[in-house]
């Protein structure tokens, strides 16, 4: 699994989520400025479209918020710790003190 690939999809997912529910309310303002009093419903349709953005517009932020919160996760949990070593490999001298070489 590509974790690079998947970084990308999801945050292009995101700014495509903020840009759909910026077009839904613009279409809502369209809707409202054509609406009159023989139009009437122009009117109910601007209101869905505001509502319907706004809420698609929240549950982008939630989203966001998130990818923010399991990024910084992973973050932490990447720094957490330090570097593996090795053990030391007894030399010569070491395996002639405790009697193993002569």
């Amino acid at each position: 699994m590509n974790n690079q690939q998947d970084e990308s999809t999801s945050i292009w997912n995101i700014n495509f989520r903020f840009l759909y529910s910026v077009f839904i309310m613009a279409v809502g303002y369209g809707y409202w400025l054509m609406s009159s009093r023989e139009w009437f419903f122009f009117y109910v349709l601007a209101i869905g479209c505001a509502i319907a953005g706004t809420a698609y517009f929240l549950v982008t932020l939630k989203l966001l918020f998130q990818r923010i919160r399991m990024d910084s996760k992973a973050e932490a949990f990447r720094t957490k710790g330090t570097t593996a070593k090795g053990d030391k490999l007894p030399g010569p001298e070491d395996l002639r003190k405790r009697g193993l070489l002569r």
